[in-house]
């Protein structure tokens, strides 16, 4: 078989993070041993991708204009996870850790890569939390400088008006001190807890 025809969806998937040339190839070798029907779905779905928004009330990924999260009655209103990341919601999802809503900033503060706090969607993060009366922001961003400095100015945003934590973080069980980094122990520190 001439390599050269498979080239172009190779180049394309090499795109995605993660994927080098080789895996981009074995993707494509898997593709050619689908059945039609199976590639027509996976093309399909692909597709789809155009049909997907972000919710117009907390920035996570739906099909309607509100996302089921947040048009859910059953939902805490009053307690609110801030990420920056939709793949952190459904982390929390899948595993049923968080009774509340969400709210997705999709950046963080970052002088270096030029977004200030005014390129964040700060303002609709506070109509949300007036809207919903909430009682309490849950941090949930990148353990990196740029989390702790957006953390921060959220924290200072809300100081007074709506109860502010963040994520106890550490280190994992079952891990070897040596080969965690300065920040994580620098953290591990100052988040210890009383034991007696």
């Amino acid at each position: 078989m001439d390599k050269n025809v498979l080239e172009p969806l190779v180049r394309e998937l090499k795109k995605l993070p993660g994927v080098g040339a080789k895996s981009a190839e074995r993707m494509v070798y898997e593709m050619l041993n689908m059945t039609p029907e199976e590639r027509e779905i996976l093309a399909s779905n692909v597709l789809d991708l155009e049909k997907i928004k972000h919710c117009r009330t907390c920035n996570n990924l739906t099909l309607v204009d509100i996302c089921e999260i947040c048009s859910d009655k059953n939902r805490d209103n009053v307690i609110l996870c801030v990420t920056d990341d939709v793949r952190n919601i459904n982390l929390f999802e899948a595993n049923k850790l968080f009774p509340g809503k969400y709210f997705v900033l999709n950046k963080l503060i970052s002088p270096m890569l030029g977004v200030d706090p005014d390129d964040l969607n700060l303002s609709q993060l506070k109509d949300m939390v007036k809207q919903n009366k909430v009682e309490e922001i849950v941090i949930a961003l990148k353990p990196s400088i740029e989390g702790e400095a957006t953390a921060l100015y959220i924290a200072k945003i809300f100081d007074g008006q709506v109860k502010v934590s963040k994520m106890a973080r550490g280190i994992p069980l079952g891990t070897e001190m040596e080969y965690l980094d300065s920040l994580t122990l620098s953290q591990a520190l100052s988040d210890r807890k009383v034991i007696n």
